[in-house]
Formats: structure tokens, sequence, C-alpha cells
């Protein structure tokens, strides 16, 4: 995880998800796939609020992240790779297996 501003985590992140690598928003707003900011120990798991817990990532990772906890961004990645070799409805089986068993994310 990284310890800077939102700006800052950008260009950190050379405008790419750390999760998957795709290009992400960069600052004049052109886009391939929406930005977001994953709490990499998920608030619902104990995570704190400040930029130390925080990974810029797009969106489509974050949500298949969830509240799910790895112990590096390394593991992460290797998840959401598997993820996406899924074709559409593997994953949405999957997606629903895992909210009935766990639930869905309360929003903080």
């Amino acid at each position: 995880p990284l310890n800077l501003s939102a700006k800052n985590m950008m260009q950190g992140s050379k405008f790419y998800c750390n999760y998957c690598q795709q290009i992400i928003v960069n600052v004049r707003g052109d886009a391939k796939s929406k930005f977001s900011r994953d709490h990499f120990v998920p608030i619902l798991k104990g995570g704190n609020l400040n930029h130390g817990n925080e990974v810029i990532c797009c969106q489509w990772c974050n949500t298949s992240k969830g509240s799910l906890e790895f112990e590096s961004i390394e593991q992460v990645q290797a998840f959401i790779k598997n993820l996406k070799e899924l074709d559409d409805n593997t994953l949405l089986n999957v997606r629903n297996a895992y909210f009935k068993t766990f639930g869905k994310p309360t929003p903080v």
C-alpha cells in the first residue's frame, strides 16, 4: 500500500491499476477504466482510513476484491488475474456464491 495523496498515488502508480495493470483515469480525466481507491485491509475487517491502507486500482478490481483479505498486493494480482480468465457466467456464479456465504459488503 502507498502513503500518498490521491494525485501523487496516481502518478506513483503511473496511471495503472495496481492489481490488473490496466490504464485508469489520468489527471486530464481521460479514462480506460474508472479510478478507485481500495482499502488493502478492508474497513470491515479492521483496516483504517489512512493513506497507508489505500491502493490505487480500477473500479472492477476494487469491486472484485471486495472485503477479501490478502497478505500482499501480489496475491491480489493473482486473484484478479484468475477472475479475469473466467467467462461472465462463471464469474457471476462465483460472486453469487461468495455473497450467499459471506453476505454482500456493507458500504462504509
